[in-house]
C-alpha cells in the first residue's frame, strides 16, 4: 500500500471558486425548480426528493473520508469541526451542494437506462439492468467529478493500493474505493427504483405515507422518509464496510491517523 508522507498541495484550489459560489447557486437553482414543479403538480417530485435526500449525506462524508484516506486541501474554508474518531481530520462546506448534485445528475440517468435496457430485451430484471448499467456509469461518473476535483487541488487520496492516476493536485485511485461507490451507487438507483404501483419509492409506504392524506403534510413527510432512509442505507452501505475494511485488512496513514 501507497502512503504519501507530504502533502500535495502548496496552496488553495485554483478554481475555489467553483465551489464556494457556483456550487451553491446552482444547488439553489435547482432546489428553486424542483419546489415550483412539486408546487404545480401538488406532489413531490423526485429531483426535490433526491437533491434534499442525498444532500443530507454531507455529515457522512467525514467518516467515509477516514475509511477512504481522503485529505483536503486545508486552504480553503473548513467546518469547525476537528479530528474525532474515524472521521478524517479536515471538512469542508461545499460538499454540502456537492453531495445533492453528484446523486442527482447519475441516478435518474442510469434508472432512464436501465429501464430502456428491460424494455428492450425483457427477459433481462430490474435488478440485472441496474447492474449492468448502473457499475459502468457510476465509475466513469465517480472518475470524472472526483477525477475534477483530485486535479484541481481540492483534495487527494493519501494512501491507497492498485493503480491510480498521480494528477496535478493530487493522487486518484483507479481501483479502490471507486469500484465501492459504483457499486454504492448502484445499489441507491435500485432502491430509489423500486415503486410502489402509486409510482413513489415503496420505502415510503414502510411509514405508512400513502395513509396520509394529501397536501403539504404528507409531502413533507416524504421529504423527511426520504432523508431518513437515505441517511440509515448510506451508514450501513458504507461508513460501516469502509471503517471495518480499513481496520481490518489496510494500514494506518500518517496524514489521515
Amino acid at each position: 500500500m501507497h502512503h504519501d508522507l507530504i502533502e500535495p498541495w502548496t496552496g488553495p484550489p485554483a478554481t475555489l471558486w467553483v465551489n464556494l459560489w457556483v456550487l451553491p447557486v446552482v444547488w439553489g437553482a435547482l432546489l428553486l425548480w424542483f419546489v415550483v414543479q412539486s408546487v404545480r403538480r401538488r406532489e413531490a417530485v423526485p429531483g426535490l426528493l433526491i437533491l434534499i435526500g442525498f444532500s443530507s449525506l454531507f455529515w457522512q462524508d467525514a467518516y467515509i473520508n477516514w475509511g477512504m484516506y481522503l485529505l483536503y486541501n486545508p486552504d480553503q474554508p473548513l467546518m469547525p469541526w476537528g479530528s474525532t474518531t474515524f472521521t478524517a481530520p479536515r471538512k469542508v462546506w461545499w460538499t454540502i451542494f456537492a453531495y445533492g448534485i453528484f446523486w442527482l445528475a447519475a441516478i435518474p440517468a442510469v434508472l432512464a437506462l436501465a429501464e430502456r435496457l428491460q424494455r428492450r430485451v425483457p427477459r433481462v430484471g430490474r435488478t440485472a439492468a441496474t447492474v449492468l448499467v448502473g457499475l459502468p456509469l457510476f465509475y466513469l461518473w465517480d472518475l470524472l467529478f472526483e477525477g475534477a476535483a483530485v486535479n484541481g487541488g481540492f483534495y487527494s487520496y493519501i494512501s491507497h493500493w492498485g493503480p491510480a492516476l498521480t494528477m496535478h493536485g493530487g493522487t486518484m485511485p483507479l481501483l479502490f474505493p471507486i469500484l465501492f461507490i459504483a457499486a454504492s451507487g448502484v445499489v441507491f438507483v435500485w432502491l430509489v427504483g423500486w415503486r410502489a404501483p402509486d409510482g413513489h419509492a415503496r420505502f415510503e409506504d414502510w411509514f405508512g405515507l400513502h395513509r396520509i392524506r394529501a397536501g403539504l403534510p404528507r409531502e413533507a413527510a416524504r421529504v423527511a422518509v426520504w432523508v431518513l432512509v437515505l441517511n440509515v442505507v448510506h451508514i450501513a452501505l458504507c461508513i460501516v464496510p469502509l471503517i471495518l475494511i480499513r481496520i481490518a485488512l489496510l494500514q494506518p496513514s500518517p496524514l489521515v491517523p
